[in-house]
């Protein structure tokens, strides 16, 4: 079977090495050169700008050439790569270049089509130019940059990268067939090059170059299972950190054997049942609260609700730092309990709100009963007062993608808050924190929808990273089961790009 790409290309004879070279006279001639995909070259000197009848290989018959001068050029290729004549070829004829930097230890993936442009008469060399279509760069520290180089048929490939919240279509580009093929070739290039010699513990499990990039960013931990760790930024990076150290820093290294038991015990059932860990809350019982019948119950706690998988920590330390300096540690752990059993949704919420407060905003929480309820309110009004106020004049941009999915989607008008005052209007509507999301939708982190019937706000859902964070409707409630099938069909249609369709090879 045939693979390699047939080209034909006109090349002017003064420009290359010939019998007259040497008398700078002006030759009135241009080569036309057939490779055939058998294998076959053929070079035809003619009259320039004369047409030839079509060139047939005398080899295998084949007439068809694809010119080469066109596919060099950039507008060539404005159109879709999978609409290329000779898409299905490109498996077979893309390479791989590697370009090192000794200095700066980073490594450059150039994925290139060979396309010929020149030939040496005199020794009847072709010389090829490299037209890249997709680059991919690692260096020492983990960070890694990928991007196609060409236009592919993805809706969401370059557009709206901090909508989604990682690299431009990250996961549209992990699965795309071509470039998988090509990737997977990339991983096992990068796990035998010099820049991973100090990731032998751990290379040859990563799947992907997302794995080694991340072992790379942090080459002190030396187990692959660090790999589902969610807050890795926490760990000590002064010292080689296998599990079983990185749990007991978690468990700030009491050595308490109960404690230690429900740690281990929690490690293992996050691992098994979500792939994910998520530590922070347990790292801050441990290194909080000191006593270890309160701190071992407090461990076993669970914060789930419909979107638990997409929750963050984030000022956690800083709530269980006012907690301690403001009531016991058991009305801690009944705090903890209550937002637990009753909202775990506002223990989310809190940490949110209480991520952005300052040491005076702090100050003047009012101490309420350790419920979660009165606390969720209390820090909600605390928000509202000091945090909302400078957003009320600020208008909030939206990409194109964020946009569509703003959509009739029955009995709902979707729509998006267009500056801090609106949003606060929809706060009042809802009655809960929904306007200390202006800073975060301000710095495109993270994108909130109202979902309205007959002019009136009846829930708002929170989209980020590609996931459906939070929804709720008045007061926080839960949403019906008949709202939440409504809300993750809206998503799926209009909002995820993990339906758009993806040509095959």
């Amino acid at each position: 079977m045939k693979t390699a790409i047939p080209w034909k290309t006109t090349i002017d004879i003064n420009t290359t090495r010939n019998l007259f070279s040497f008398n700078n006279e002006k030759l009135p001639y241009e080569i036309e050169l057939y490779i055939c995909s058998c294998g076959l070259q053929k070079r035809i000197i003619k009259q320039a700008k004369k047409e030839l009848e079509q060139y047939q290989c005398s080899e295998c018959g084949n007439d068809v050439f694809y010119d080469a001068l066109y596919y060099i050029s950039n507008h060539a290729w404005y159109v879709p790569i999978e609409k290329m004549p000779f898409y299905d070829l490109l498996q077979e004829n893309l390479k791989i270049e590697i370009e090192y930097d000794t200095d700066e230890n980073n490594l450059l993936f150039l994925l290139n089509l060979q396309i010929p442009n020149f030939i040496d008469l005199s020794s009847e060399k072709v010389e090829y130019y490299d037209k890249t279509i997709y680059s991919l760069f690692v260096d020492k520290n983990g960070r890694s940059n990928e991007k196609p180089m060409v236009e592919f048929d993805l809706d969401f490939l370059i557009d709206d990268h901090y909508f989604y919240g990682e690299e431009p279509s990250q996961s549209v580009i992990n699965r795309h067939p071509l470039l998988t093929f090509f990737k997977k070739q990339m991983l096992q290039l990068l796990i035998k090059h010099p820049l991973c010699d100090n990731l032998a513990l751990v290379k040859y499990d990563c799947t992907s170059i997302k794995d080694i990039s991340f072992f790379l960013a942090y080459p002190h931990l030396k187990e692959y299972g660090f790999i589902a760790w969610q807050e890795v930024l926490l760990l000590p990076d002064n010292k080689p950190l296998t599990i079983k150290q990185g749990l007991e820093y978690v468990l700030n290294n009491r050595k308490e054997k109960s404690l230690q038991k429900v740690v281990f015990q929690d490690y293992k059932e996050q691992i098994s049942t979500t792939k994910k860990y998520n530590f922070y809350y347990i790292f801050s019982v441990c290194k909080y609260i000191s006593d270890v019948n309160i701190a071992t119950r407090m461990v076993t706690l669970k914060f789930e609700d419909e979107w638990i998988e997409n929750r963050s920590y984030l000022g956690i330390e800083k709530l269980f730092v006012y907690l301690l300096q403001t009531y016991t540690q058991k009305q801690i752990e009944m705090l903890m309990n209550d937002f637990s059993c009753k909202a775990a949704y506002l223990f989310f919420d809190t940490l949110e709100m209480f991520s952005q407060f300052d040491d005076e905003m702090i100050q003047k929480i009012e101490k309420v009963k350790p419920r979660c309820l009165e606390f969720h309110d209390v820090i909600t009004y605390i928000h509202r007062r000091l945090v909302h106020k400078k957003l009320f004049e600020v208008s909030f941009e939206y990409s194109v993608a964020q946009k569509r999915g703003c959509v009739i989607k029955e009995p709902y008008s979707v729509q998006l808050p267009q500056n801090g005052l609106e949003l606060y209007e929809w706060s009042v509507a809802l009655q809960n924190c929904l306007s200390g999301y202006g800073e975060l939708i301000k710095n495109k982190r993270t994108t909130v929808y109202g979902f309205f019937k007959d002019g009136v706000l009846h829930m708002a859902v929170e989209v980020k990273n590609n996931q459906i964070v939070q929804a709720s409707s008045k007061q926080n409630q839960k949403l019906s089961r008949e709202d939440t099938n409504i809300i993750k069909a809206w998503f799926d249609e209009y909002v995820s790009q993990k339906n758009i369709k993806i040509p095959p090879i």
